[in-house]
């Protein structure tokens, strides 16, 4: 009899979200509100105000651009 609480396929689960977990926070160092506001020669506050909606606020927004 095993003593093991986690099936195969959730060992195989656990391992995929941690590849995503890597993924995605590799991608969120490279969207950081700095690397944007360098991108754009622009501040970081600037961008936050952007993003908040302060500034520009009569530009539509769109879900992504590729």
């Amino acid at each position: 009899m095993s003593k093991r609480k986690l099936t195969e396929n959730e060992v195989r689960e656990i391992r995929c979200l941690n590849r995503l977990r890597i993924h995605y926070r590799g991608m969120a160092d490279v969207y950081c509100v700095k690397n944007i506001a360098n991108k754009y020669a622009i501040s970081p506050t600037t961008v936050n105000a952007i993003i908040d909606g302060y500034s520009y606020a009569n530009v539509p927004d769109v879900e992504t651009m590729q």
